[in-house]
C-alpha cells in the first residue's frame, strides 16, 4: 500500500528539512512515539540507525529504523524493517515561490489487515506534523494542504 501526502509550507526548505531530521523530536507530533534516540554516532548519513519507544493500545515496543537517504534540505528517507510501520518513508522537499512543498511518500510492506488502521493514523501523525512545524523556529505554517489518493 502506499500513501502519499503533499504540504506547502510558507518557510524555507532549509528549516522545513531541519523538523523533519530532527528524529529526536518525533515524539513531539507523533503522540504513540515516547521517545527516539538515534542509535548510530555521528551525523545523520544513509545507513544511520534509530529507535522510537511507541505505546499503542497499553503495548509499548520499540520500532527500529534505518535511514536510506539523506540529502540535506532536499530529501530524507527511511525504512522499517518489521512492525506495523514496517516499509520505506521518505520525504522529499521542494521550493516553490512561497516556500516550499513536502511530498510524504509511504510504501507500506506490514499485513495487508492493519493497513486501514496505519493509513488513518499516518493521515493524524502528518497533520500534527503540519501543527508542530509552525511552532518550530524559522518555520512558517503550511499554506495549503492536498491529500494524495492513497493505493493498494
Amino acid at each position: 500500500m502506499t500513501f502519499v501526502r503533499s504540504l506547502a509550507f510558507a518557510a524555507k526548505p532549509a528549516a522545513i528539512f531541519d523538523a523533519i531530521a530532527a528524529i529526536e523530536s518525533i515524539p513531539e507530533w507523533i503522540p504513540a512515539i515516547r521517545s527516539a534516540e538515534i542509535l548510530t554516532a555521528g551525523p545523520l548519513r544513509p545507513g544511520s540507525r534509530f529507535v522510537q519507544q511507541a505505546r499503542v493500545l497499553g503495548f509499548s515496543f520499540p520500532i527500529e529504523g534505518r535511514l536510506t537517504h539523506y540529502q540535506p534540505d532536499r530529501e530524507i528517507a527511511y525504512r522499517y524493517a518489521r512492525g506495523i510501520v514496517a516499509g520505506d518513508w521518505r520525504y522529499r522537499i521542494s521550493a516553490v515561490p512561497t516556500g516550499c512543498r513536502v511530498e510524504i511518500c509511504i510504501c507500506f510492506s506490514g499485513s495487508a489487515l492493519l493497513r486501514p488502521i496505519v493509513h488513518w493514523i499516518v493521515g493524524r501523525n502528518i497533520a500534527r506534523f503540519a501543527r508542530w512545524a509552525k511552532t518550530r523556529p524559522r518555520m512558517g505554517a503550511p499554506k495549503s494542504r492536498n491529500v494524495g489518493t492513497p493505493s493498494a
